[in-house]
């Protein structure tokens, strides 16, 4: 394990960077997949790349920044999937005109491969940023984790997802993270965002947020699942001025193995959640718990939003209204 006095710098300077806001040690590469061509001295404003999978292969700057150019990134382009992005890398389109990256299942992209995979290793730290680009992939598309006794962050921001799962969100034992996503759409038949963290003995808190967001299913399966695992283990998530569609579960806290579980909504729309045979271990409804978990019962605080045409809170028989603060729901 790391000393605690470096332990703390990590998770300072993922602190200082978590914005993702442009600073003068950041280097910056360019990437054309039209009229880039994949050469050891490109990468600069006039000769950018071909892919970004070259980009990665390069010695490169510890804070590296990709800003993408309008086109379609996709394996007949060049690019080898997933795209590892090492800690303190970040991906930038060009907004309005953005870059689209296009990833069908083939037999060098098996189903189970995500798009995007990041994680900040045990005792180091780091964080990665999304910004202003498209997805269709027929896969998870961001791969996101945070490793024992790490900090980690990763902001997702001006993004457009379809596919059949968005998030895939850890932290392990010991971990400072943070999941941000702000002005994005996510349609994600299969989950849009799943958030986990374990810490059985070491006090761990991790953060999601979502903001000015549309995170829908359309299916059975829930748009958001919360995990929190052990009894050292805290998540607080949050969510303001987003729309949250599914027609079996909207937001799912799973408390297990006596993890800790928050989670604050404000002017949100829930909207068609509670169908009326919900998907196995899911209850029906806008915000519910899962069924058969094991924990302290969630905190769930509701203000200035709108359930349309689905189920509050299920009626499950550890489910208790007084752990529930609600106001001003329409």
């Amino acid at each position: 394990m790391r000393p605690a006095s470096h332990r703390l710098l990590l998770a300072s300077l993922a602190l200082l960077f978590a914005s993702g806001a442009p600073r003068a040690e950041e280097q910056f590469y360019y990437v054309d997949p039209v009229l880039g061509v994949d050469a050891p001295n490109g990468g600069h404003q006039f000769a950018p790349w071909r892919t970004i999978t070259y980009g990665l292969a390069q010695p490169k700057y510890v804070l590296t920044r990709f800003i993408l150019a309008p086109g379609v990134y996709s394996e007949a382009g060049g690019e080898s999937f997933p795209l590892e992005l090492p800690p303190y890398t970040s991906l930038v389109g060009q907004f309005p005109t953005g870059a689209r990256f296009e990833v069908p299942t083939t037999l060098t992209v098996p189903p189970a491969t995500p798009v995007f995979r990041c994680r900040a290793g045990s005792g180091d730290g780091g964080w990665n940023y999304f910004w202003d680009f498209e997805v269709a992939a027929d896969h998870t598309v961001f791969e996101l984790e945070v490793g024992a006794y790490s900090s980690g962050s990763f902001d997702l921001r001006g993004l457009s997802v379809t596919s059949p799962r968005g998030i895939r969100y850890s932290a392990d034992e010991g971990s400072d993270a943070r999941l941000s996503v702000s002005g994005s759409r996510f349609s994600n038949p299969r989950g849009c965002i799943e958030a986990s963290v374990r810490a059985p003995s070491f006090w761990t808190v991790s953060r999601v947020s979502t903001a000015r967001s549309l995170l829908a299913t359309g299916t059975a399966f829930p748009a958001v699942v919360l995990r929190s695992s052990g009894a050292a283990a805290r998540l607080i998530a949050s969510a303001s001025a987003s729309v949250v569609h599914s027609s079996g579960s909207g937001l799912v806290l799973a408390p297990d193995a006596g993890g800790d579980l928050e989670a604050n909504v404000a002017h949100c729309l829930f909207w068609d959640n509670g169908a009326p045979a919900p998907l196995p271990p899911f209850a029906s409804g806008a915000i519910v718990e899962a069924v058969g978990g094991v924990g302290p019962r969630p905190v769930v605080r509701v203000i200035n939003s709108i359930f349309r045409e689905n189920l509050l809170v299920a009626e499950l028989p550890h489910h208790d209204p007084a752990t529930y603060l609600l106001e001003h729901n329409t």
